[in-house]
């Protein structure tokens, strides 16, 4: 529904207070919630009284939060901006005093909950209270934001405008179709010594001499015809103080509504000509350049290539140089090369040098990069293409790209505009190629850089309003109107998706649209809205078309005529059917997903037991490993070193070896068995198989001492049977 603008909430108070006698006491409450704009009823103390949802809506400070607020105070504490204006409103109308029903205005801005800033005209009335001669104030908020918005964007692309016209250092002008001057730059003023107001009652006639008009008109005619003026017009003049001058000028149409409105003309002083001609002709063609730049650039649109465009202006001035022109990207301080011109000849070995095509590299500036930049002068590039490039390609790389390209004198000027860099221009010349003539790059540059800035924020609101409308495009919701008997109105076209044409709908019944389930719930709902004039989101049943019952959700607001009765309900109709289905399949799906739960955490728990049982055989494995070395691995190791025939070991080491993970090493060395070092040397050569005889020959010692070892060892490992094979015993022992 439209929001009211003022004016129009000051005629329905206007009819309120006409009617009074009639309605007896002014009800402050019912005021309250009869307007659509939003607004809030409290006592001169700062108390608070009631509000009305659209002021919710506006603020997204809940109803509870609201009620649970002391004051105004409090209220618009959480409004506030960092510079106070909502509390330098709240001040201001607090301590109201004067006549009934007398207002006070005043636009502010305030911040909603929700971080939105909103610019809303802030209005108090002084009300009567329901039960005594108690004055009351009713404050209303009316939502300016787009308006707002609207106007400040005006404002920038005017200021966008107004940089391009009035910093020209050319005699720039407007005039109408019949020769009289609408608008004219400060050089232009200065030169002719006129100020604004005179010059725009000024015509042809005023400053031409009188056998020029007709040569004028001429020209005026032929830009009319064509859009612009073929060639440039030299005319006499005369200024304010009767200084007899020479200006040779150049016209173009403009346009206003896609209808021809007016003459852009550019002039520039050719007085001394007759003494310079070949500098003035010279002047007039940068002149024209500049001025043909200048158009060519504002008529770019956002889906046209900017940088493209510079670097083909560019090198009609510069001549036969290579010319790179990058983006910068102020947020991360990063160059992006967007066009590069003159390489053609050697562009594919130039990417297979590099790597890539130098279009899209990439460099990052620090701020000591960015001082010569900011300047907007033209710099020689000491360092070659390896300082261009900022080190980012070897020095044998980059000099060999100098060879090839013949390169000599590099320079680099920054588009700039009001400190602010937007990107720069690199130009790299060849050796022995006529030198640059710098000032009219650095002017074509500088007006460039206004063009470019102009063009990225057109650009930025272009893709913002693409973004916008396709959003809104993208919407499927069905908004609708119905009049206070349930009568449709009017539907939108996505009623199409439900199988119906808007006219199938429009002057029925809307209940025809529901499902017979949530009749009665409908007709109550629209019942109540009626009487109560609120509007709250429900959730229903409807049928399409083909009789399938598709779930939607209701919202909308309600529309009153100036003694609070309903006259629309204006609402918006969202398809919510495969939420629903979500949300029912999701309640039949919670069991199963529960059981499923169960049985992981079971299987969770016995895998817990399998990597514990895992982590506890690995640190045995270890431990065995460690007594063995220790125990058997390293004695043998020290035999071998004294041995004079070390190969006799070599056997019982490589069995030793294979059972080096076995637990026979920590098993033996137990306290319990009490065994010597020589005892447990023996027992390895036993669990090993060696005999009697081999352990004898190893060991240096006679086989009866062995004898005796074994005996003794027999009787610490508490072997008593006599028919138990000891080899057979300590394998066991490890097992």
């Amino acid at each position: 529904m439209k929001k009211p603008t003022y004016e129009e909430l000051e005629k329905k108070l206007e009819l309120l207070k006409r009617h009074e006698k009639n309605l007896g006491v002014f009800q402050a409450n019912d005021i309250c919630h009869r307007i659509s704009v939003p607004v809030m009823i409290a006592r001169r103390d700062g108390s608070i009284i009631d509000f009305n949802t659209a002021l919710v809506d506006l603020t997204g400070v809940s109803d509870s939060e609201i009620n649970n607020l002391s004051n105004l105070r409090s209220f618009f504490d959480l409004l506030q901006l960092e510079n106070g204006e909502p509390r330098n409103a709240f001040d201001t109308f607090f301590m109201l005093n004067g006549d009934k029903h007398k207002e006070r205005t005043r636009d502010c801005v305030i911040m909603s909950k929700g971080r939105e800033r909103r610019y809303v005209k802030l209005a108090i009335y002084t009300v009567a209270a329901t039960s005594d001669s108690e004055e009351l104030l009713l404050l209303q908020f009316i939502d300016n934001t787009d308006l707002m918005n609207t106007i400040n964007r005006a404002k920038e692309y005017e200021e966008h405008y107004k940089s391009l016209f009035n910093r020209s250092f050319d005699l720039i002008y407007i005039h109408d179709f019949e020769g009289r001057f609408i608008d004219a730059n400060p050089a232009a003023l200065q030169f002719f010594g006129y100020t604004w107001n005179e010059i725009t009652s000024l015509t042809f006639a005023s400053i031409l001499g009188r056998d020029q008009i007709p040569s004028a008109f001429k020209v005026l005619e032929e830009i009319r015809a064509n859009g612009y003026q073929s060639g440039l017009s030299e005319y006499e003049m005369t200024t304010k103080k009767g200084t007899v001058i020479y200006v040779e000028t150049n016209g173009t149409l403009i346009y206003r509504d896609n209808k021809p409105f007016a003459i852009l003309g550019i002039g520039r002083d050719v007085t001394e000509r007759k003494r310079t001609e070949n500098l003035e002709r010279s002047f007039v063609e940068k002149l024209k350049f500049l001025a043909t730049s200048a158009m060519d650039f504002v008529q770019l649109s956002p889906d046209d290539d900017m940088y493209m465009a510079i670097g083909q202006k560019l090198r009609k001035i510069a001549g036969n140089t290579i010319i790179s022109i990058n983006a910068f990207d102020y947020k991360t301080d990063t160059l992006e090369v967007k066009t590069v011109l003159g390489i053609e000849k050697y562009t594919e070995t130039i990417m297979k040098m590099l790597g890539n095509h130098p279009v899209g590299m990439t460099f990052t500036l620090t701020e000591k990069q960015k001082e010569p930049i900011r300047t907007g002068k033209l710099t020689k590039i000491d360092g070659g293409v390896f300082a261009l490039l900022f080190g980012s390609v070897s020095k044998t790389i980059c000099s060999i790209l100098e060879t090839m390209l013949n390169i000599g004198d590099i320079y680099g000027i920054g588009f700039v505009n009001k400190g602010s860099i937007y990107g720069v221009t690199t130009l790299l010349t060849f050796k022995n190629s006529p030198p640059l003539d710098g000032e009219l790059v650095e002017t074509f540059i500088n007006q460039a850089s206004v063009a470019l800035q102009r063009w990225l924020a057109i650009k930025a609101v272009h893709e913002s309003e693409e973004k916008y409308h396709s959003l809104t495009e993208s919407i499927n919701d069905v908004i609708y109107s119905l009049n206070s008997e349930g009568i449709v109105e009017y539907i939108g076209p996505q009623i199409t998706q439900y199988g119906y044409r808007p006219n199938d709908v429009l002057g029925h019944n809307f209940i025809d649209l529901v499902a017979p389930e949530d009749y009665e719930k409908i007709i109550t709902y629209l019942n109540k809205t009626m009487t109560t004039g609120y509007l709250i989101p429900i959730e229903f049943r409807v049928i399409d078309k083909n009789g399938d019952i598709n779930w939607v959700e209701n919202n909308g607001s309600v529309q009153h005529d100036i003694d609070g009765k309903t006259l629309w309900i204006n609402g918006v109709l969202r398809d919510i059917t495969e939420r629903v289905k979500a949300e029912q399949a999701l309640m039949l799906s919670e069991v199963e997903l529960r059981k499923q739960k169960e049985a992981l955490e079971q299987k969770n728990i016995a895998l817990g037991e399998i990597i514990e049982q895992i982590e506890f055989e690995k640190n045995r494995i270890r431990e065995d490993v460690v007594s063995n070395i220790e125990k058997t691995i390293l004695p043998i190791l020290d035999k071998i070193k004294m041995s004079e025939n070390p190969t006799d070991y070599v056997d019982f080491l490589k069995q030793a070896l294979n059972n080096v993970t076995s637990r026979f090493g920590r098993t033996i060395t137990q306290q319990t068995f009490n065994l010597t070092p020589r005892e447990i040397e023996i027992c390895t050569m036993v669990e090993n198989g060696l005999t009697n005889k081999e352990i004898s020959h190893l060991l240096g010692i006679s086989c009866r001492t062995v004898e005796n070892h074994r005996k003794k060892i027999r009787k610490k490992l508490d072997i008593t049977n006599k028919s138990t094979n000891l080899s057979s015993f300590l394998k066991y022992i490890q097992t």
